[in-house]
């Protein structure tokens, strides 16, 4: 499990540069080093359908587009990728939501502990 979780290739999507550095250090640091990243899900999105990655990390809440719409997208074209929504903000509708379009649901600040966990119990 150890080498195919360091062999992930992963799309995260976040809007706050500290948030997003904070988490691919502590990636990192579990040798998950294959991440590319963007700022907002309309650039997830383009960069989705340019690569195969094999987990989506994305903030729920992010400019232009937000990570349901990016899933819903997703989701017509790849209905098994596995996708992990994060967000700060306590919302029945996006969790709800986030479960319609079977992708994970975890609130901020991430306990790297519990994304890990929640990484190896989806791939």
């Amino acid at each position: 499990m150890k080498k195919f979780i360091k062999d992930l290739k992963i799309l995260y999507i976040e809007d706050d540069t500290t948030a997003r550095q904070s988490l691919v250090r502590l990636l990192s640091m579990f040798n998950i080093k294959n991440i590319e990243y963007v700022d907002n899900c309309f650039s997830g999105l383009v960069r989705f359908k340019a690569n195969d990655y094999d987990l989506i990390i994305s903030d729920i809440q992010t400019p232009i587009i937000d990570g349901i719409e990016l899933a819903e997208e997703i989701r017509k074209e790849n209905k098994d990728i596995p996708i992990i929504f994060t967000t700060g903000f306590s919302c029945e509708h996006y969790k709800e939501s986030a479960e319609k379009l079977n992708a994970t649901y975890l609130s901020k600040p991430i306990k790297i502990d519990t994304l890990i966990e929640r990484i190896s119990s989806i791939i």
